[in-house]
């Protein structure tokens, strides 16, 4: 089984992640799971989805930013041996899932990172596409498109909770100083 794992607040834009996700081919079984630290805001979309796992989660320490506790509580939720990271808000190519996944089920990758292409021109992820166009293997992966198998995190460990932002960087970082390499798929596009 193949886990995908959505962190969300506030971001109604997940619908469009949500639709495209359920209408995209995938190879075997999924899971779509949505952690939600928007207190109840996002349950219109909630409803219209049965089949996701939506998991309601709760800040007990009441940090306002909380993107690695709620990646860890969907790790921990989580059923499959691979586990798929996008972001709320990110639309994924027709060919995404089967391209993200396909190195790790076929070619024995770990750690698979896919494109992220911007809506808007001369963005900050466009000049990131330009560098990495022509490596095998990236240095750093983001969350919002990378897939991994569970023995990765059973290695090296969950997200550091101590960060704001880039926990998903450093989690890279440590693959990396474990050993692991990060595939870059260009065309597996969000």
């Amino acid at each position: 089984m193949i886990s995908i794992i959505i962190v969300v607040k506030n971001e109604p834009k997940i619908i469009e992640t949500i639709e495209h996700i359920t209408t995209i081919p995938k190879p075997g079984s999924i899971e779509i799971l949505v952690v939600d630290a928007s207190n109840g805001k996002l349950d219109f979309i909630k409803d219209q989805y049965p089949d996701v796992k939506w998991i309601d989660y709760k800040s007990s320490n009441n940090k306002k930013i909380t993107i690695p506790e709620q990646r860890n509580l969907g790790i921990r939720s989580a059923n499959g041996e691979i586990i798929v990271f996008i972001d709320a808000g990110c639309i994924p190519y027709k060919t995404w899932f089967q391209r993200l996944t396909e190195m790790i089920l076929s070619d024995d990758e770990k750690i698979v990172n896919g494109m992220i292409k911007s809506m808007n021109k001369n963005s900050f992820h466009d000049s990131i596409i330009k560098q990495y166009q022509n490596k095998k293997y990236l240095d750093e992966a983001s969350t919002m498109n990378l897939a991994l198998k569970r023995e990765v995190i059973n290695d090296i460990g969950v997200f550091d909770e101590n960060f704001d932002y880039g926990s998903d960087v450093d989690w890279s970082w440590r693959a990396i100083d474990k050993g692991y390499r990060i595939r870059y798929v260009p065309d597996a596009i969000v």
